[in-house]
């Protein structure tokens, strides 16, 4: 899609060197033995990214959106592997030697070590992962399972297309006006358009990685579990984040927010530090994500940073429930509930669906903040003209 901002006209491209530079510097940091002088890695990481996303344009407002967020993603990464976390001393893969010290080893077992920990943001194989992820595929053969992941490439592709008709034809999207002037029908229309965009880019991504990876054997199937929980587990704004949408994020988000409840001092376990630490973890991803919203529209409209913040507001509230509706909201999977609660099933199959109906009623309510300076900057006008307008219409008119 063509970007219809005035002001990348005087923005330099962005460059992929640039951006690869941060990549190499993060890389080296992690491989270099536990010194003093570690963090002199980070200056130069943090300047270069906030150049790209300050300064810099891919000329596609889509694209700049996902740039942003990655540079930042990268950001957080390094300020958690590089300032937060003495890696070598604290991580540890799940097959390393009890007795091996990673930094007495040659430079070369350094290296694959290091560069094992940076291809697996979720923690995958090291003993940090999260319990939460999707089952990995341990009886697949490589071929078989670079074949599966090429056609799920091939299915994203498919998904992102329709997506992106689909809300080319949003006259909520298109129009320049905020969402919330729309009705219920439109803006569910454009809840469901940019998440399946958003899920199908991402997804696109990973499996091409993860075909490559295995293909050429530099990892093992069971190494690339599905990126994103079922959408069944999302009865909850919590469960949503927790298990359905990618864990990607979730290390450095975790690390930066257990810093600053432990730089404020506020005793482990209570109540204030819960908040702080809930809050600060949605701060950060709020953080991360305006940058894309930067980059796409060169100044902080705080749109991705309102959003954000307002789901730790949506968790907050589900933790108190908790008090009232038990394990429900509290995480608890569908098999343990199934297991030991049969007597209360009809009871808790209506507050499952409730549960549906209040976290799609959250994001249809609370996205505006996000898309809305998309929408400003015009970021979902097609300008090839292919939509879905009269099915739309119909639509609309029938709701």
């Amino acid at each position: 899609m063509e970007s219809s901002l005035s002001p990348t006209s005087h923005r330099a491209p962005y460059s992929p060197a640039l951006h690869g530079v941060t990549q190499v510097l993060l890389l080296l940091a992690l491989v270099l033995r536990p010194s003093g002088w570690r963090w002199l890695f980070f200056p130069p990481i943090l300047a270069i990214i906030l150049y790209l996303v300050s300064r810099c344009t891919t000329g596609d407002l889509i694209t700049d959106v996902g740039v942003g967020s990655a540079l930042f993603t990268q950001l957080v990464t390094a300020l958690d592997y590089i300032l937060l976390t003495d890696v070598q001393t604290e991580l540890r893969r799940v097959d390393q030697p009890k007795d091996q010290v990673i930094s007495g080893e040659p430079l070369r077992t350094r290296f694959k070590w290091a560069l094992s920990l940076f291809l697996s943001p979720r923690g995958i194989g090291w003993a940090h992962a999260p319990s939460h992820l999707p089952p990995a595929p341990t009886k697949l053969s490589r071929s078989s399972f670079v074949v599966l992941k090429l056609r799920q490439c091939f299915v994203c592709i498919l998904l992102e297309v329709f997506a992106y008709i689909q809300n080319a034809s949003n006259p909520a999207f298109t129009s320049g006006r905020p969402l919330e002037e729309f009705s219920y029908f439109w803006r569910n229309m454009g809840l469901l358009g940019f998440g399946a965009a958003a899920y199908a880019r991402i997804n696109f991504l990973y499996c091409v990685f993860a075909a490559l990876a295995v293909g050429v054997g530099v990892s093992e199937p069971r190494e690339w579990p599905e990126l994103f929980g079922g959408l069944l587990e999302a009865w909850s704004v919590s469960r949503f984040w927790r298990r359905t949408w990618h864990q990607l994020l979730r290390r450095p988000l975790c690390i930066t927010a257990t810093s600053i409840t432990r730089l404020l001092r506020l005793p482990r376990r209570s109540m204030v530090s819960s908040l702080v630490y809930l809050f600060s973890l949605f701060f950060v991803s709020g953080v991360v994500h305006g940058g894309g919203e930067y980059m796409m529209a060169e100044h902080g409209g705080l749109g991705a940073f309102k959003f954000f913040l307002l789901q730790a507001v949506a968790v907050a509230f589900e933790k108190l429930m908790v008090a009232f509706f038990g394990d429900l909201l509290s995480g608890t999977s569908t098999q343990d509930v199934t297991e030991h609660h049969k007597h209360a099933q009809p009871s808790r199959i209506i507050l499952k669906l409730l549960g549906y109906i209040w976290t799609w009623s959250w994001f249809v309510w609370s996205i505006p903040y996000m898309l809305n300076p998309m929408i400003t900057a015009g970021m979902f006008v097609n300008k090839n003209g292919k939509n879905l307008g009269r099915l739309f219409e119909l639509w609309g008119q029938i709701a």
